[in-house]
């Protein structure tokens, strides 16, 4: 999951699976951004608190991840880049959950 993205704008509809590697690259991300705290010199953080930090942290670390990758791959305001290079356009027609 910490390969590299390369962004391309590429319409077509997202599967399930490439919903589910985007979760996992995202929580992997977040997880390496845990483990940075020792790198910075704050001491060995408990596993109590890297999960509070990670009930804290993922989802703006996500929104953030999502921004970074749309602004790095196109300036069209009606397109969204996921971590993992899908690109979905606002005017996609949207399909109901089973």
């Amino acid at each position: 999951y910490r390969t590299r993205v390369h962004f391309l704008v590429r319409l077509h509809r997202t599967s399930c699976e490439e919903m589910e590697l985007c979760k996992f690259r995202t929580f992997t991300k977040v997880l390496d951004f845990l483990n940075g705290f020792q790198a910075l010199g704050l001491g060995q953080i408990s596993v109590e608190d890297k999960i509070k930090l990670l009930r804290q942290c993922y989802a703006p670390l996500t929104i953030f991840d999502i921004i970074i990758g749309t602004l790095s791959a196109t300036k069209d305001e009606n397109l969204l880049c996921l971590p993992t290079g899908i690109t979905l356009s606002r005017n996609e027609e949207l399909v109901q959950n089973r």
